[in-house]
């Protein structure tokens, strides 16, 4: 009877370690997985098979969050790991363009320091034991929506130095140029939302 009872204790711990283990996590791992293979192909200028995987991981992240709540397989390990590959994917970018001259390495450094000060202060609430909720802002959606605009504009930039896209040239006469105005208005953004949750976080140690 005691064997029975360790045994079936063995088995709830186990299905309770094993429920991270679902489809769309799979997914996500994979994504995650794809990272080191755009970077290796950005870097070495082949910019076709970069923007292949880039695509590839766009649509797996469509496709994860799909069946997770398609399945109602929602886990508190997709729950922090789908966002940190999109965030992860998004840095590496923002790195490589800046490594590769694409874009000032000032900002990509902005970009990057801006995400890692707003986890380091997560972090310092937490460990202050302070209760909160960091939802994402107006202001950092719109920073987002920049930021991935801005980097899609630059990658396409590099694939067309390359490629010569077709569609792409009637237009290059006035869309590089106002790219250059849309990276100002993400760093813009990047500035003023890392205040913003700054703030956040004051306002928050002081109850």
């Amino acid at each position: 009877m005691l064997t029975l009872l360790k045994t079936l204790k063995l088995l709830e711990r186990l299905k309770l370690s094993m429920t991270w283990v679902t489809l769309p996590n799979f997914i996500t791992i994979f994504r995650l997985c794809l990272i080191p293979f755009y970077l290796h192909f950005f870097i070495q200028g082949q910019y076709r098979l970069a923007m292949i995987i880039f695509a590839l991981a766009g649509i797996s992240d469509v496709v994860d969050g799909g069946l997770a709540r398609y399945f109602k397989q929602k886990t508190r390990f997709g729950s922090i790991m789908d966002p940190a590959a999109d965030k992860i994917l998004m840095l590496s970018t923002y790195l490589t363009l800046g490594f590769t001259g694409f874009i000032p390495m000032w900002v990509s450094c902005l970009v990057i320091l801006r995400d890692l000060w707003i986890v380091l202060g997560v972090f310092y609430l937490k460990a202050k034991a302070k209760v909160f909720n960091f939802s994402a802002t107006r202001l950092s959606k719109l920073n987002t929506f920049f930021q991935l605009f801005t980097a899609l504009g630059f990658f396409l930039k590099a694939f067309q130095g390359q490629e010569r896209i077709t569609w792409l040239q009637p237009i290059e006469s006035w869309f590089y140029p106002g790219l250059q105005w849309v990276m100002w208005v993400m760093v813009l953004t990047t500035v003023l939302s890392g205040l913003q949750y700054t703030q956040k976080g004051l306002k928050i140690l002081t109850i």
